[in-house]
């Protein structure tokens, strides 16, 4: 009995060592090796989020990297855009530069309101546009005389603005200006601040202006102590 077991044992371990010595050994370099360049790293999303290996073609990820170095953190596998990296403090020096488009340049988007309406600043009328002129002298070749009388208890300063200076008139003294270029505004004042009237009179002289100052009896009236003659011979009073 122990014989018959002793020759079975060695026929089963003759059978099972054949076996063992018929069966290949697989070893390591055999073995189906990973691929490090799956497809589905070329497939959304991760086509366009994640970096490849240096070993595999580039995705559009990997391919976004090597153009602009900046966009993702490198590395075999890569990292979602933003993460791990600190946001980016911009300085007013070195902040970026828009240029403002020339249209708010133009009316009306140049006002502080574009959407308020267009007015023109208030100016007072001329004389002329809100007054009938008092008097007309003819010019002399551009120029006219002028004549002054004082008929008033004080001295009357006067002066043809841009021409003459300031000069003073006594009571009752008469003086011509000669050769005074239109147009030309004359103004005259009291010694003690009173206002002054002043009356055209009629002249047959060519190209004579004469005038006499009174006292304004009136002193809210538009008669304020200055005249202004046009180019044409106009006489307004201001």
């Amino acid at each position: 009995m122990r014989m018959f077991n002793s020759n079975k044992i060695g026929l089963i371990g003759g059978v099972f060592g054949g076996l063992i010595l018929g069966v290949p050994v697989l070893s390591s370099p055999g073995l189906a090796a990973l691929n490090p360049c799956p497809k589905i790293y070329y497939e959304e999303p991760y086509n366009s989020r994640l970096i490849v290996s240096q070993n595999c073609p580039p995705n559009a990820a990997t391919q976004a990297t090597l153009n602009n170095p900046g966009a993702l953190r490198p590395g075999v596998g890569g990292s979602l855009p933003g993460q791990d990296r600190a946001p980016i403090r911009i300085a007013p020096s070195n902040a970026p530069t828009v240029q403002r488009p020339s249209i708010f340049n133009e009316p009306p988007y140049n006002r502080a309101n574009p959407g308020a309406p267009i007015t023109s600043p208030i100016q007072p009328p001329l004389p002329e546009q809100r007054s009938q002129p008092v008097a007309r002298v003819l010019p002399s070749n551009g120029t006219i005389n002028v004549s002054l009388k004082n008929d008033t208890n004080v001295i009357v300063t006067y002066e043809a603005v841009q021409y003459t200076q300031r000069r003073a008139l006594r009571p009752g003294e008469t003086v011509v200006l000669r050769n005074v270029p239109v147009p030309v505004t004359v103004t005259f004042v009291r010694q003690d601040n009173g206002f002054v009237e002043v009356l055209p009179v009629a002249s047959s002289e060519r190209g004579l202006l004469s005038l006499e100052l009174e006292e304004d009896t009136q002193p809210l009236d538009s008669n304020q102590g200055t005249i202004r003659v046009q180019r044409d011979g106009q006489v307004f009073l201001n």
